[in-house]
């Protein structure tokens, strides 16, 4: 994916966070946009994605705003 392409659906997804209080286990919309910032994230920097991924277990835990802090800036960083 070219680089202006690839800011264009990165930012997108930055304006477009969904309500994480709302996640549930099953939740199609927050793992729709989980899935997304990891896939773009990975074009733009593997080792980023890794740390995107090693968030992914906070999220259904007590622990889920920091695992969406986390994420939320690294998607800024790219």
């Amino acid at each position: 994916m070219e680089h202006a392409a690839l800011l264009v659906e990165l930012r997108a997804l930055a304006e477009h966070v969904p309500d994480f209080d709302a996640f549930t286990p099953t939740s199609r919309t927050h793992h729709e946009w989980l899935g997304k910032v990891h896939a773009l994230v990975e074009q733009w920097n593997q080792f980023e994605a890794a740390s995107v991924r090693a968030q992914m277990p906070y999220i259904p835990t007590m622990m889920r705003d920091m695992g969406v802090s986390n994420i939320i800036g690294i998607l800024h960083r790219a």
